[in-house]
C-alpha cells in the first residue's frame, strides 16, 4: 500500500508540474497532460485510501491558504481556488460607510459592524421643553431679539444653542409652540411683533403682533400671548423666537413665586414631533404650517 502511495505521489507531483507549465505557457498539450495525470491520480489515491486533504481532488487547486479564505470555482481553469472570503468576482463587501443620520460601530466599517439607524421624529419622540426665568427687554425700538432660553425643562435630540437656538439634531416634522409674559409699565399702549428664524433667516409669513395695554389702576399691563408653527426640520437645523416692540418700555417678565401662585416664566418654548397620520390642528391657538421652511 505505501509503494502504491508513493507511485500517486509521484503521479501527482508530475501532475502539479504539467499544470504549472501549462499556467506559463499556455500550451494546451501540457494542460490535457496534467488533467489526466490528476484524473489518474486522484481516482487511484480516492479507490485506495480516500481523498486526506482538499488539494488532492483533481478539480481543486490550493495555493499558500490562510485564515477565512473560501473556495471558488474558476470557469477558465475548471478548478476550485481559495480566494479571500467574498471574493471570486462576487464584489463582497470591503468597508461600510454611514450615511446621513446612521451611525456605525466601529467607525471604519470594517470587521464586526453595528449599525444604528434612528427612524422619524414622529415615532422616537425627539423633543424639547424649554423657559426663562429673567427679564428680557430691548435696548431699541422695532428691533429684533431672539428670546433667552435659559433652562432645559427636558429633552430628547432637541437642545438649545447660544442661548436662543431650538436646534434638532434629526429631521422630522415638529410643533413648535411658544408662550411670552410682555409687561407694559407705560401710561400708552404699545406693539409687539413676534416670529421665527431659521438658520439665521426671518421666515417669510411668520409674524404675529399683539397689542399690550398701558398701566392702569396702579398695575402694569400685561398679556400672554401664545401661538404655535409647524416646521419641516432636516438634521442640525435650528429655529429662534423673535421679537420686537414699538416702546423700549415693554419687556417679557419673570415674575418670583406669591404666597398663592408658582412662580412665571418671562418665555416658554416647546417642540414636540408631529406624528404620522394625525391631525396637525390647535384648539383655541394660532397654527401655521411651512412644508418648505
Amino acid at each position: 500500500m505505501a509503494a502504491l502511495d508513493n507511485i500517486a505521489s509521484e503521479l501527482l507531483k508530475s501532475a502539479k508540474e504539467a499544470d504549472l507549465k501549462y499556467k506559463k505557457t499556455r500550451d494546451l498539450a501540457e494542460r490535457d497532460k496534467a488533467i489526466r495525470l490528476r484524473k489518474i491520480v486522484e481516482n487511484l489515491r480516492l479507490l485506495t485510501f480516500g481523498a486526506s486533504e482538499l488539494d488532492e481532488l483533481t478539480d481543486v487547486t490550493i495555493s499558500a491558504p490562510v485564515n477565512g479564505q473560501v473556495l471558488t470555482y474558476n470557469s477558465s481553469t475548471g478548478q476550485w481556488e481559495n480566494q479571500a472570503g467574498g471574493g471570486g468576482g462576487g464584489g463582497g463587501v470591503t468597508q461600510i460607510v454611514a450615511g446621513t443620520n446612521i451611525s456605525i460601530t466601529p467607525a471604519g466599517g470594517t470587521g464586526i459592524v453595528t449599525i444604528n439607524s434612528p427612524v422619524s421624529a414622529g415615532s422616537t419622540g425627539f423633543y424639547g421643553a424649554f423657559s426663562d426665568y429673567t427679564n428680557q427687554t430691548a435696548a431699541a425700538i422695532n428691533t429684533g431679539y431672539p428670546m433667552r432660553l435659559g433652562v432645559t425643562d427636558l429633552n430628547n435630540e432637541v437642545t438649545i444653542q447660544s442661548n436662543s437656538r431650538i436646534t434638532f439634531n434629526f429631521a422630522g416634522k415638529y410643533n413648535l409652540q411658544w408662550s411670552g409674559q410682555f409687561v407694559n409699565p407705560d401710561t400708552q399702549e404699545h406693539d409687539v411683533s413676534v416670529w421665527l428664524r431659521k438658520n439665521g433667516t426671518n421666515v417669510t409669513g411668520s409674524n404675529g403682533f399683539v397689542s399690550v395695554a398701558s398701566r392702569h389702576g396702579g398695575i402694569d399691563g400685561h398679556v400672554l400671548p401664545a401661538w404655535n408653527y409647524v416646521v419641516d426640520v432636516s438634521a442640525n437645523d435650528y429655529y429662534e423666537f423673535v421679537w420686537s416692540t414699538s416702546s423700549t418700555q415693554v419687556y417679557l417678565a419673570s415674575r418670583p413665586a406669591t404666597a398663592f401662585s408658582p412662580s412665571t416664566a418671562s418665555v416658554i418654548v416647546t417642540a414636540t414631533p408631529v406624528s404620522a397620520g394625525s391631525d396637525s390642528e390647535s384648539v383655541g391657538s394660532k397654527l401655521y404650517l411651512f412644508n418648505n421652511l
